[in-house]
């Protein structure tokens, strides 16, 4: 009884199409994050 285990609740979630519009402009703001950084005089190559 105790190893008794739940159907996983949709465990592989299948991406709802939302996230697939939100995911597109995220390469375009990492981008200007890093430059935004390197303006600053940040080495993001250094981060570790």
């Amino acid at each position: 009884m105790a190893e008794h285990i739940p159907p996983a609740p949709n465990w592989p979630a299948p991406t709802p199409p939302v996230q697939n519009e939100q995911s597109r402009p995220l390469p375009d703001v990492a981008q200007r994050l890093m430059q935004h950084l390197a303006e600053h005089g940040i080495n993001t190559s250094k981060r570790s």
